[in-house]
């Protein structure tokens, strides 16, 4: 007689234990399923932001700092005197001898400043077929040789159009580095803007 109640207690839990697992089963079901529809009903883009957490950080984190180093190098072709190119490809290194008497002068990088009616004007085509034909439509920047040169460091070489060369011999240094590419893709920006190209 225990035995029998004991079984049947037995198969009231066993009962009891599969309903409540169908019952959550069914649930779990139903949740998935509407995760599912919820995932089918957002465009493309909510669903890549909703299931990549990680990388949506760094997306992120990346555009912030772009955006940062954007704003400070925009700002520092803005603050440089461009309309003073003249002054600028004119500087010089100053050498003092002991008594600090001036014993002579450097042009180093930055050369001698000629007028462009003092230049041929075959000179003038050969430096721009050689250099940069593109250099009466462009506007200061090569973009696909300009973004090889970034990602290769400077490597490439050849990627400056005229405008960028000449900021980097008026305003830069010689440095191969993507910060010095970086501040004269600006510069040169800032230069096609303020002087005229006069084709003769």
């Amino acid at each position: 007689m225990k035995l029998d109640k004991l079984f049947e207690k037995f198969l009231f839990l066993f009962k009891k234990g599969t309903s409540e697992s169908e019952d959550s089963d069914s649930t779990s079901l139903r949740r998935s399923r509407g995760d599912r529809k919820k995932l089918a009903q957002m465009g493309p883009i909510r669903k890549f932001w909703r299931r990549y957490h990680l990388t949506k950080m760094v997306v992120i984190l990346g555009l912030s700092a772009g955006l940062l180093v954007g704003t400070y190098l925009f700002a520092v072709a803005k603050s440089t005197n461009v309309n003073d190119l003249q002054n600028a490809l004119k500087t010089r290194t100053l050498i003092f001898d002991r008594e600090e008497k001036e014993a002579g002068a450097l042009s180093g990088q930055k050369g001698t400043y000629v007028e462009l009616t003092d230049i041929s004007k075959n000179l003038q085509n050969a430096v721009i077929a050689t250099e940069d034909r593109s250099f009466y439509k462009n506007d200061g920047i090569n973009y696909g040789r300009f973004f090889l040169a970034i990602v290769t460091a400077g490597r490439s070489g050849g990627g400056s159009t005229i405008t960028q060369q000449l900021a980097k011999n008026a305003y830069l240094s010689q440095d191969q580095t993507v910060e010095r590419k970086a501040k004269e893709f600006f510069l040169a920006l800032e230069l096609t803007k303020n002087i005229v190209r006069i084709k003769f």
